[in-house]
């Protein structure tokens, strides 16, 4: 009887508390309901224990090292990602092996096309003909001198040089067009090369498919008690992305500058040609001939680099032997990223030096 009156007066308590406080009423409700269904304290975690598929329970030392895991994890699985995925579309045959007129730089091709003809060959041609009436007079008074016989072989010869002038003049263009063909024809040959030697010819510079992988099942293999290693695994994939956007931005830079030039030396070419008919002057048409096939051999350097690229990334993995620690240990996991680093500054170096290897072999 006692029983049943306290319950009563207990539901009336409780009725009224919720009707005059209802926040009250659930709170003690979610602070019952967490109560009954917490972890036990003997399914914490040790620090030992894997970050990733561990529950951290109420721990919030447990639960702040589980939120760092977790914000470095996202950041480094996309920057090793991106990174990947930027070399791999880098791919300089639509830049470098179009063709002249209406390749990639069609329009590149149209502007110097039209300076050429239009504003340079007629200036040209005014250098052209001044030169060719000096040189008229000049054989005129050496005929006085020395007879009718030099006059007419003089006559002939300044003739005959003078048109095969104009006609550099007038099809310079054309001119430059075959020796950039040239220049694409001994590319196409090395390639050709390559492959009849058993080289693997690539058009874009893959890294490797295992290398996010390799990396990040080393980042999962994180305990507790190493959380600090997520910063450095976060750091390197940062310093990883970051080598691969200099590379990718440097590597087309280049290029697009090398097509810029070879556009660029083309719309200038009939001045050079001018000079083509005088002994002393001649060696100013030679000059800008030999430069200008060594600005389309930079071109084609830079495709040789792009498609030697994998020899590159087999050496420096051969150099770093990642089997001699665990795979899943913090250092061999730097080394997996810190190799393709290597090879794409060595690449990046070839790039840079493709002008001075021109230059060198057309004595430049």
């Amino acid at each position: 009887m006692i029983s049943n009156q306290l319950i009563t007066r207990l539901r009336a308590g409780y009725s009224h508390i919720s009707k005059r406080m209802p926040s009250v009423s659930s709170t003690l409700s979610f602070a019952l309901i967490t109560f009954m269904t917490m972890p036990t304290i003997a399914l914490a975690v040790e620090d030992s224990d894997a970050i990733k598929g561990s529950d951290p329970g109420w721990d919030i030392g447990k639960m702040t090292c589980k939120l760092v895991f977790n914000l470095c994890r996202s950041g480094t699985e996309f920057f090793i990602g991106f990174g990947g995925d930027l070399m791999k579309t880098l791919s300089l045959d639509s830049l470098l092996s179009g063709n002249f007129r209406t390749g990639a730089f069609s329009k590149f091709f149209l502007a110097a096309a039209g300076v050429n003809k239009y504003a340079l060959a007629p200036i040209a041609s005014v250098i052209l003909a001044a030169a060719f009436v000096m040189t008229m007079l000049k054989i005129s008074d050496d005929s006085q001198r020395l007879g009718s016989k030099f006059w007419k072989n003089g006559f002939l010869q300044t003739v005959i040089m003078y048109a095969v002038s104009w006609w550099v003049i007038r099809n310079s263009v054309d001119i430059a067009g075959g020796i950039y063909w040239v220049m694409q024809r001994a590319n196409a040959f090395v390639k050709t090369a390559l492959s009849s030697a058993g080289v693997s010819v690539s058009s874009g510079l893959d890294l490797g498919a295992k290398l996010s992988e390799t990396y990040m099942t080393a980042y999962d293999a994180i305990t507790y008690g190493a959380v600090g290693q997520c910063v450095i695994y976060f750091l390197a994939s940062l310093v990883f992305v970051a080598v691969c956007v200099s590379c990718f931005c440097y590597i087309i830079s280049v290029a697009l500058l090398r097509m810029a030039d070879i556009y660029l030396r083309v719309a200038f070419a009939p001045i050079p040609s001018a000079f083509v008919v005088n002994d002393r002057s001649r060696a100013i048409t030679w000059t800008y001939l030999k430069r200008f096939a060594a600005v389309c051999f930079q071109a084609s350097v830079l495709l040789i680099t792009i498609a030697l690229a994998p020899l590159f990334f087999d050496v420096v993995g051969s150099a770093i032997n990642l089997s001699a620690v665990s795979a899943s240990s913090l250092g061999a996991a730097v080394a997996s990223i810190i190799a393709p680093c290597i090879a794409l500054g060595a690449i990046t170096s070839f790039v840079k030096k493709s002008e001075p290897i021109a230059n060198s072999l057309f004595g430049l």
